[in-house]
């Protein structure tokens, strides 16, 4: 790699990381979990950014984790796992670091799991609206917390 070089009179923020894959997501994921909090409080009054930013959250939460056991960067952001999120949890689920998710029982869970995996997936409708009337989010306070815990689980593999 050669290096750069030059002159300039613009202020830069450089932010630099770990060099391995899992602790540049966990990185990102926090600094997406920062705003996440910011929007938190007052959440129902701003749904769409809350919603868009908490499930990119778990995206990158979940393939940080699933980094540190084995996978390659290059197998996760292409199918069958991409943006799937259901696809991501129930892999991390099977390696044991996924953390409950709402619901009192597997139905309300996979329903529950459906609905992000949809408002996050492919055709991406948070990002690209046009063919749709409306949104069905799940509860924020329920998502939010989702992000909490799984912070708190992949800190711990990464």
């Amino acid at each position: 790699m050669q290096p750069v070089t030059g002159s300039s009179n613009c202020k830069l923020q450089i932010v630099s990381g770990p060099p391995d894959p899992a602790s540049q997501m966990l990185m990102a994921a926090e600094a997406l979990m920062a705003a996440v909090r910011i929007l938190a409080p007052g959440g129902a009054s701003h749904p769409i950014p809350l919603v868009f930013l908490s499930l990119q959250t778990i995206e990158s939460l979940l393939k940080a984790g699933l980094m540190k056991h084995g996978f390659t960067e290059d197998a996760l952001m292409k199918r069958p796992y991409g943006h799937d999120l259901r696809k991501l949890w129930g892999v991390s689920q099977i390696k044991g670091f996924a953390p409950a998710l709402p619901g009192t029982n597997q139905i309300e869970q996979d329903l529950w799991l459906g609905n992000i995996t949809d408002t996050h997936g492919n055709p991406f409708p948070l990002r690209y609206p046009t063919k749709i009337q409306g949104f069905a989010f799940p509860n924020l306070n329920d998502l939010v917390q989702v992000c909490e815990d799984l912070l708190l689980q992949v800190k711990q593999l990464v």
